[in-house]
Parts: C-alpha cells; structure tokens; sequence
C-alpha cells in the first residue's frame, strides 16, 4: 500500500521489508484502515485539548502511530501491548535505528527485551487472553487508570476466542472510567466478500473468532 502510493508513512521502512504485492481492492481496504485509526487517534489528542492523555494500543504488532505523533503532542503517553515474540523484534528494530530512538529520550529495557519504557512511550508484552495480571503490569509501566485514555484493537482482539474478547471488553469496561475504546474489526462474514474474507483468515490459519457471534455493525454496538 505504501510503496504504490495509497498512503504515507516515513516509518513503516524501519518495521517492514519485505515488498508483497496486492490487487488494488485490497490496497483501498489497507488504506480506509489506516486512515480511520489516524483519523480518530488525531480528533482524541485534539480533544484532550493540551491535557495529560494516554493512548493503549491492543496487539500493537508493528504499527507506526506512536512515531507519527511523537513530534505533535508532548503531553500523551503511548502504550503498546502485544505477545513476547513480536515486542522483542519492535524493540530490537528501535533501539539500533537512530531515527526511531531519538524520539524516545531515555529509555529502560527489560531484560531479552521484555519492555522498553521510556517518559512518552511504552511497549510491553502480555496475552490479551489473559485479563489476570494485566492491571499490574501497567501500573508497573506507569498507566494511569484516572487518566483520559484512548484504548484501541485494529483488528486484534477479534483475534481471540470470542468468550476472551468479551472478558477483556467487560474488564476494560470497570477498569477505565474516562476511556474510549474504538475498535476496527470485521463484520458481515456471510456476504460474497465475507465467505471470500473468513476462507482466507482460515487457511493462513488465523481465524476470526469473534465474527460469527458478532456479525453485525448493530451487533457489535449491542456487544459493547
């Protein structure tokens, strides 16, 4: 999507390497995607208006927006949380890249690359199957929870087994009283271009698991 034009990022270079080459509807698809969360991760930070707030970002993996914003809002903390494997490669890629560690200051990290903290910027890992543990794990890494706070899943927690993303909804729902949570997950798996999305999810073997429960946009607003 990057390399044919369809979408800026200056950042996306550090994290991906590999060109793979997609047809034009799927590259329109990448881009509404990616426009969407910009879109609403910039009216959130305006809103905040100047006030300390805080942005957690749900199975992370090797998205750009921390980077992209750093320049524009000193008084936002950014979080991300992910699985073990793929935390330790986004840190190893930050910390040896000069135009990535710069925007962070000074920074701790945990041991195997563990964590990486810093005053703007958190990234850490945790399995969002699990709600046990998680509240410590951020409190460790300086979450506030009283805090104005945007939590987000890009196409994440649709990912796990439908009674742990409904756990995790109800667990968000107590533990951040000045939240918003947006999501972007995939609906309507019955249509011609669902049957044609769910195949594809299934045979690289990583099944939507919330879909069929979930299936549309007046069910998904039901379910939160």
């Amino acid at each position: 999507m990057i390399s044919n034009g369809y979408y800026s990022d200056e950042y996306i270079k550090y994290f991906v390497q590999r060109y793979v080459k997609r047809a034009p509807l799927i590259n329109v698809g990448y881009f509404v995607r990616a426009w969407i969360v910009h879109h609403s991760l910039t009216n959130f930070l305006k809103s905040a208006n100047d006030m300390y707030a805080q942005i957690v970002s749900l199975g992370a993996g090797f998205d750009t927006s921390f980077f992209k914003f750093a320049s524009d809002y000193n008084n936002t903390k950014y979080f991300e949380i992910d699985l073990p494997g793929v935390v330790k490669r986004k840190i190893e890629i930050i910390k040896n890249s000069e135009a990535l560690i710069i925007f962070l200051g000074k920074v701790i990290i945990g041991n195997e690359n563990e964590y990486l903290m810093s005053s703007k910027y958190c990234i850490f890992s945790h399995d969002l199957n699990f709600v046990d543990g998680l509240e410590v794990k951020m409190k460790k890494y300086g979450f506030e929870f009283n805090e104005i706070t945007l939590l987000f899943s890009e196409c994440a927690i649709t990912y796990l087994e439908e009674t742990k993303s409904t756990e995790f909804i109800r667990w968000s729902q107590t533990k951040f009283p000045k939240s918003i949570f947006l999501t972007f997950e995939q609906i309507n798996p019955d249509d011609a271009f669902g049957q044609v999305m769910i195949t594809h999810f299934n045979k690289i073997q990583s099944p939507l698991k919330s879909v069929q429960k979930h299936k549309t946009i007046q069910q998904q607003i039901q379910r939160w």
